[in-house]
């Protein structure tokens, strides 16, 4: 296996191993002006395991597989911490997401990038919802627990995150036998959606349960992805003591017009859900 530093025409750079003119071994790649880089290990021109720093300075820690984040890893994105598993390029399926400056977070199953399935949600003055998920929103069965109202319970159906059917305590005044049983009648749907929501509850404890142990799998895959990451770091300086290695938070003045032309395509899948995209940077690595 043959190395050394390649320049590109666009000014993006390699710098590493490679071989039959593909990325190969350990090596760093970054865009113009050194904006934007990954840096860690490589196979055949795709990434394996490292440390990718967008422009803005959000970072991903991990592992990849046939150039999308795949398998266990950590993104840190402005004031959000996502820990936890990837599927082909995508948040998932278990994983916690926390801010930084509030305390709120989520703790449970994901899918294309969304909360979906079932989990926790924490929020940031202390209340909680656990329960079902789709596509972001709380919406199925479930009990969201109020800190700020005396730690009320609300047990119920949600649909795009309103409840729509659940339990809480009220004084109702009844009149009259009609009213009385209308009243009775939603009891009784209510107390239905309450059982239900409490068992769906248990579920999705389960499943926290089995995100945060994921979340704890991502820590040890983000030191293994940092030490690859040093390691090409090494090599690089080894192989070109001049190779601009930049530090992470260098502004761009444009991140999607900036990043797409210096490193590839985007992939739109991420970027339908993402504001800053994940954009491959074996597009490069794979035609030295």
């Amino acid at each position: 296996m043959s190395g050394g530093r390649f320049d590109f025409d666009d000014g993006g750079a390699y710098c590493g191993g490679w071989e039959n003119g593909k990325a190969h071994g350990h090596g760093l790649c970054t865009g113009p002006k050194g904006q934007g880089e990954y840096s860690g290990s490589w196979n055949f021109g795709f990434e394996v395991a490292g440390v990718y720093t967008w422009p803005s300075g959000n970072t991903f820690e991990g592992y990849w597989s046939q150039g999308k984040r795949h398998g266990l890893g950590i993104e840190t994105k402005g004031r959000w911490l996502y820990k936890g598993e990837w599927t082909h390029g995508f948040k998932g399926r278990y994983g916690t997401r926390q801010s930084s400056s509030s305390g709120a977070k989520y703790e449970g199953t994901w899918n294309n990038g969304l909360q979906d399935g079932y989990g926790t949600e924490t929020y940031a003055d202390g209340g909680t919802y656990q329960g079902q998920f789709t596509n972001g929103m709380r919406h199925g069965y479930g009990v969201r627990q109020s800190v700020p109202y005396g730690m009320a319970v609300v047990e119920g159906k949600y649909r795009h995150n309103v409840l729509v059917k659940g339990t809480k305590r009220r004084v109702l005044p009844l009149k009259s036998n009609k009213v009385r049983q209308k009243v009775e009648h939603s009891m009784e749907g209510a107390q239905r959606a309450a059982a239900i929501a409490r068992q769906k509850a248990e579920i999705a404890a389960s499943r926290t349960s089995h995100a945060k142990a994921k979340a704890e799998a991502a820590e040890q895959a983000a030191l293994a992805a940092n030490q690859e990451c040093n390691v090409a770091r090494s090599l690089a300086r080894e192989l070109a003591p001049d190779f601009y290695q930049p530090e992470p938070g260098v502004p761009a003045e444009d991140t999607e017009t900036h990043l797409s032309a210096v490193l590839g395509r985007v992939a739109k899948e991420d970027w339908t859900l993402d504001p800053e995209p994940w954009v491959p940077a074996h597009t490069h690595a794979a035609n030295i």
